[in-house]
């Protein structure tokens, strides 16, 4: 692996990290506007969210 190569794999190493908490904030806020139905559906329920965004 070159040092540009290596500088690059670095570079989106640290964006994925700062855009991680985005993403996961953004996917629990749409698996909050589902109801119990539609979670239960996905083998999720409303304490499986709460409990994500507490983790997260």
């Amino acid at each position: 692996m070159t040092a540009h190569s290596a500088a690059l794999s670095q570079l989106a190493l640290g964006l994925s990290l700062l855009i991680r908490p985005f993403r996961r904030k953004k996917a629990a806020a749409q698996l909050s506007e589902l109801d119990d139905h539609l979670l239960k559906d996905i083998g999720l329920t409303r304490f499986d969210v709460n409990a994500m965004r507490r983790m997260w």
